[in-house]
């Protein structure tokens, strides 16, 4: 059809270039153009003729992309996958224990009394969530999960309305646009118009981002994520790992000097895996630059280039190693922070060590200094490539921290310390922690 259609528009250019005149108020509507008047010059007459193809070609291109919008997507396939074994799995359990069954009929019943009385609950559960259900055992906690189900199902509904909106709106702007190319009568350059420059397509840019990933592996510094720790987890702390990890990937893939991460330790048949490929459908495609083995980290590097990465230490990273390779834990603990990597480093005899957070960062007195694996590789990536630990900390969520150590002013610091010292020596709370208090009674300021 493409190749068609450029040989009409280069026989219909030879046959104009030889002075017949055309106007510049031409268009095309439905595969048919008009045309009138005064005579305008060769580049004009160049211009009109792309103008008249880029359209045709672009109206193509949104037919097909219509056709192929039918197609299954492989997110929702993988999605429908993990809600049928879910489904067979809860079938079973019900079916083959009857005081499960029994309890299943009793949160039915107290759910729809939720839903007569205008309680926060979704207007359906998937297989999935039932099956979390099932092991909850607490009535309040069953309450802030179904709110929890509730929020997120309004979160999808708003956030469809305003894909719905900012449709139409789109559609209104480019319609009141076209009018208004049409009534001036000439052509239009600049941005979603005429141009000279290429445009930028996204698969563009995911295979200018993959070929980066793909040199990492030949050239670049390694990272590994130990995925050993699936049976320790609730579902939900699954599918937060799972998300942590994609935001992770995804900032890791956008760096200009990303790492090689490695996934160690996965069960290919487990939960956890299975969300992942909900997120990344084409992550199983042979040429898709991730590596994931259920091998252990010991087994592909040598013991002492090996650094786990663990909060629960007390050996404290003050410099960044390039022949290192630095492991984290892919662990989410909401409920219990357990030490778990710091006992399994242990037990294999690789070296600990953790953030220089206290040395850094000011935290609040309730927060907890366990960062997400999104946040540790972005910390991990800027340590890398800027070598300050007070570049690498500013990802870190600021509802957890007051204000870096380097925006306090010396004067103000001194004050503070004058201030807080009484409080603590009397026994009363401060809003600094005995750490924050004790680094910055530590620091050195010019106070004049």
């Amino acid at each position: 059809m493409f190749k068609n259609t450029h040989r009409f528009f280069s026989t219909l250019s030879k046959h104009v270039h030889n002075s017949v005149l055309l106007s510049t108020t031409s268009f095309v509507n439905n595969n048919n153009f008009l045309m009138t008047a005064p005579a305008i010059s060769k580049i004009s007459l160049s211009a009109f003729t792309c103008n008249i193809t880029k359209r045709f070609c672009t109206e193509t291109v949104n037919n097909l992309e219509n056709e192929n919008s039918n197609l299954s997507n492989p997110s929702v396939v993988i999605q429908k996958q993990i809600q049928d074994e879910a489904q067979k799995k809860l079938d079973e359990l019900l079916n083959s224990n009857p005081e499960r069954k029994k309890f299943y009929n009793v949160i039915e019943l107290e759910i729809d009394l939720l839903r007569q009385s205008g309680g926060k609950v979704p207007s359906q559960l998937r297989p999935t969530e039932w099956l979390q259900i099932l092991d909850i055992h607490s009535q309040n906690r069953r309450r802030n999960y179904l709110e929890f189900l509730w929020i997120n199902e309004i979160k999808r509904i708003n956030s469809k309305l305003r894909r719905k909106e900012n449709l139409l709106l789109k559609k209104s702007v480019e319609e009141r646009e076209m009018e208004e190319r049409e009534k001036e009568g000439h052509l239009r350059y600049g941005l979603n118009n005429n141009t000279m420059f290429h445009r930028i397509y996204n698969n563009k840019m995911t295979h200018f981002h993959n070929s980066k990933l793909i040199s990492a592996m030949s050239f670049g510094e390694k990272l590994v994520l130990d995925f050993g720790f699936e049976s320790q987890m609730t579902p939900s702390e699954i599918s937060s790992c799972a998300k942590q990890f994609m935001h992770g990937f995804a900032v890791n893939r956008e760096n200009i000097d990303p790492y090689d991460i490695l996934l160690c330790n996965v069960d290919l048949n487990g939960d956890l895996i299975r969300r992942i490929r909900s997120f990344i459908p084409t992550m199983d495609e042979p040429g898709y630059p991730i590596q994931i083995t259920t091998k252990s980290y010991l087994e592909v590097f040598p013991k002492e280039d090996l650094i786990y990465l663990t909060p629960h230490t007390t050996h404290v990273l003050d410099n960044f190693i390039p022949n290192k390779v630095y492991i984290i834990g892919g662990i989410v603990d909401k409920a219990h922070s357990k030490p778990l990597t710091l006992a399994k480093a242990k037990e294999e005899g690789i070296q600990i060590a953790k953030f220089p957070l206290d040395s850094y960062v000011d935290f609040h007195s309730g927060s907890n200094k366990v960062l997400n694996i999104n946040h540790c590789l972005e910390i991990m990536l800027t340590i890398k490539n800027t070598n300050s630990w007070e570049e690498a900390f500013k990802c870190i969520p600021t509802r957890k921290i007051i204000k870096p150590y380097s925006e306090y002013k010396p004067g103000k610091v001194i004050r503070e310390i004058k201030n807080v010292e009484p409080k603590f020596r009397s026994g009363h709370a401060s809003h600094l922690s005995d750490a924050s208090f004790s680094k910055l009674k530590s620091l050195k300021f010019n106070d004049k």
